[in-house]
């Protein structure tokens, strides 16, 4: 996704996302217009690009358990109910079979 603005002044600017603070980026010096690239394309930063983001956000971006979830994640009790009742089916049966 590409994003353009306008910046007339230098300096830093903090980045929102829906009211929620993001980053921020560094506006140093006043670069060229250059053309969307397409997706195909990989832009390659230059010297003359020196807008740097600094992320701020407090919010961790991996999927950790947290302590309500257990070691085992939030499915795990269903799955070892499941499990268990898995086992009683399966003795249940072969006791019935055997008689």
């Amino acid at each position: 996704m590409v994003l353009k603005q306008s910046v007339p002044v230098l300096g830093t600017y903090d980045v929102e996302v829906n009211d929620q603070p993001v980053g921020s980026v560094k506006v140093s010096e006043t670069v060229a217009e250059t053309p969307t690239p397409t997706p195909a394309e990989t832009p390659t930063p230059t010297e003359t690009e020196t807008a740097t983001e600094t992320p701020t956000s407090t919010e961790t971006e991996t999927a950790t358990p947290t302590p309500e979830d257990g070691v085992l994640g939030s499915g795990a009790i269903v799955a070892l109910i499941a499990l268990i009742a898995l086992v009683a089916v399966a003795i249940l049966a072969t006791r019935c079979k055997a008689e």
